[in-house]
């Protein structure tokens, strides 16, 4: 059983990536992946939020390396998110998926599915890293993604 107990005493910094115990919200996502046997790419946060939703936005229209997560794939069921484009969609919702969410109206945070109704994420309003009710943060969510080594659509 993969356990986070010890994440939540960490830090909240931008690019964190477990140094000195911190973390920004991707890099705790890499941690958490990590110990569930999965290595995601080191992405680092740009300067300012609106460069944060657009990095995240291309990637998901792009969709060669983050795919939806479909409901038939949810293993703890579904959610509805708001996707980058304003429509509505249901995603699934499973383990180690990677939800984006809207802070300040812009898709500048994730954060990792952890049980059937929690994510962890390092949130800089909270300081550091929490736990908290996926279906608390559905009003922004944008959707719930897997990289494509989660998802076996590697090369």
């Amino acid at each position: 059983m993969v356990t986070y107990i010890d994440l939540l005493q960490a830090k909240f910094k931008y690019n964190g990536r477990g140094e000195d115990n911190c973390f920004d919200c991707y890099g705790l996502c890499m941690e958490v992946s990590r110990r569930l046997g999965k290595e995601l790419p080191n992405i680092t946060t740009p300067d300012g939020m609106i460069n944060m939703q657009n990095r995240i936005r291309l990637e998901a229209e792009r969709q060669t390396e983050w795919f939806p997560v479909p409901p038939s794939d949810g293993t703890w069921g579904t959610i509805e998110g708001v996707t980058h484009t304003g429509s509505t969609q249901l995603f699934g919702i499973k383990e180690g998926a990677i939800a984006y969410f809207r802070v300040k109206g812009l898709l500048a945070h994730v954060g990792i599915v952890i049980a059937p109704d929690r994510f962890i994420h390092a949130w800089e309003k909270s300081g550091g890293v929490c736990v908290e009710r996926l279906s608390l943060w559905r009003s922004r969510l944008v959707g719930i993604y897997e990289h494509k080594y989660y998802s076996g659509k590697a090369d």
